[in-house]
């Protein structure tokens, strides 16, 4: 397949604080642990049945969340530097790269603030069992989670779409 290639695409505005509102989200769950870390119980739930926790483990375990949504976050940054090599449900062209490869990019970093997001519930959810005694998650979660991914997704791929008329 031969994959039209722009050398870099030029971040606007919009891109900008998209990439703030990441970072300091994800900066925010580290300060949050940190912070937090000496008050937080040994054992924190680290497994929910529908919404009761039924397994837990050592408070270590929040590390593991942590640093999987750091990876996340840097690996898709990462990507971010490749957008001709997305998949896109629109026929690239020399005449659209840049505008539907910038669309791509800032849909990585959409992308990014849900999973940072939807991840960092997990770690709230650790942290906040300090000042409360409750072993549940809220139904919002798994509604909140569904509609961002799929949304973000569809919002993205709609605005491709619209571009090709």
């Amino acid at each position: 397949m031969n994959r039209i290639k722009i050398e870099k695409i030029k971040w606007t505005n919009t891109d900008i604080i998209i990439e703030i509102i990441g970072q300091l989200l994800l900066f925010s769950l580290w300060l949050l642990v940190l912070s937090n870390y000496t008050d937080i119980p040994e054992k924190t739930p680290v497994h929910y049945s529908g919404l009761k926790a039924d397994a837990y483990g050592h408070k270590l375990s929040i590390f593991i969340i942590l640093g999987l949504v750091t990876l996340l976050y840097i690996g898709i940054s990462i990507l971010e530097r490749f957008p001709h090599l997305y998949n896109y449900p629109v026929t690239i062209t020399k005449q659209n790269a840049v505008k539907i490869y910038t669309l791509g990019t800032r849909m990585l970093r959409a992308i990014k603030i849900v999973t940072t997001l939807i991840l960092g519930f997990g770690i709230f959810n650790k942290v906040s069992s300090i000042y409360r005694n409750i072993d549940e998650i809220t139904p919002y979660f798994f509604v909140f989670t569904f509609l961002s991914l799929i949304g973000t997704s569809i919002y993205f791929v709609l605005k491709m779409n619209n571009l090709e008329k």
